[in-house]
């Protein structure tokens, strides 16, 4: 439970660090180099590691094509672009609905049982969510709006569905041959960054792709470390512990942490009815739990 805690507080300090990177580069060239990085870290690894998995894990490519087009290119590119008009707090929010999408697609690929409780820990969580997404800034409304969601809203909510497809493809994988889980990551990441640097090219500014290379830089190797080399992996490891319906529930607690590093890094303020949205998500998110463990989805430790 202590690495699941772990992980999401890692996971929320990518978010103001994405902040940083997008005033600074278009996202989707910073997507494209981040990953071709983090990627090729990982297979230079892989490859001095076990040569055997490195060349093994190719007769999976159906999968890898997968995790590189959602779990790394779509995540990537949408998450990024919507971060340009939200706070890092409601960033990480918006990805509090990737437990609903988890839950339903974990129904159909791996019979796993909706109770009626933990339907109501749903339905808990989903009331902190909307309060979350009725409360617009100005600058999320010259993204534009749809109904009562703005742009930015919307595009994160593609983010998240991509990140939960993309993990669920992952969990495949790992039941086939969990010895290829970091060749998998690398090769997906490569993969994924030439993805973005050819829409990079049609839909990035050619001319400011990079415009403050300081901040460029940090953002880029603090990035690369927490998210592609220690938050895919532990994430991809807990996978064989816990269920992703789980591990994307205990996410309800990034927004927490994204709000604090937000505020500590770039001076974002913290509302009062984030706190309360994000009480009634934590009960949601312990009426949840507590269903898993009598279900026995979970180690009880």
């Amino acid at each position: 439970m202590i690495l699941v805690i772990l992980l999401h507080a890692l996971f929320a300090l990518t978010f103001p660090l994405a902040k940083i990177a997008v005033s600074s580069s278009e996202p989707l060239f910073f997507t494209g180099v981040r990953m071709i990085l983090g990627g090729s870290l990982l297979l230079a690894y892989q490859y001095y590691r076990d040569k055997k998995v490195f060349f093994d894990v190719k007769k999976y490519w159906s999968y890898i094509v997968g995790l590189a087009f959602f779990n790394v290119f779509l995540t990537n590119a949408t998450e990024y672009w919507s971060l340009k008009y939200l706070t890092s707090a409601k960033a990480s929010f918006i990805y509090s609905i990737c437990p609903f999408i988890s839950a339903i697609l974990s129904y159909f690929l791996f019979s796993e049982k909706i109770t009626k409780k933990k339907l109501l820990g749903m339905a808990i969580g989903a009331t902190g969510f909307l309060l979350i997404l009725l409360n617009d800034t100005h600058l999320e409304e010259q993204s534009g709006s749809m109904w009562f969601l703005s742009w930015a809203e919307l595009v994160m909510i593609v983010a998240a569905f991509a990140t939960v497809y993309g993990w669920i493809i992952m969990r495949q994988l790992i039941n086939k041959s969990p010895s290829s889980l970091l060749a998998a990551n690398g090769y997906s990441m490569v993969l994924g960054s030439i993805f973005s640097f050819v829409a990079s090219y049609f839909f990035d500014n050619q001319k400011a792709l990079i415009v403050d290379s300081q901040n460029f830089l940090l953002s880029l190797f603090s990035i690369v470390f927490l998210s592609n080399i220690v938050c895919y992996n532990l994430y991809a490891y807990l996978l064989k512990k816990y269920t992703a319906t789980f591990i994307s529930f205990v996410g309800f607690i990034e927004p927490l942490f994204a709000a604090f590093y937000g505020y500590l890094l770039l001076g974002e303020t913290i509302s009062s009815q984030f706190f309360l949205a994000s009480l009634i998500v934590l009960i949601g998110l312990y009426v949840f739990y507590s269903e898993e463990l009598r279900q026995g989805y979970i180690a009880s430790n």
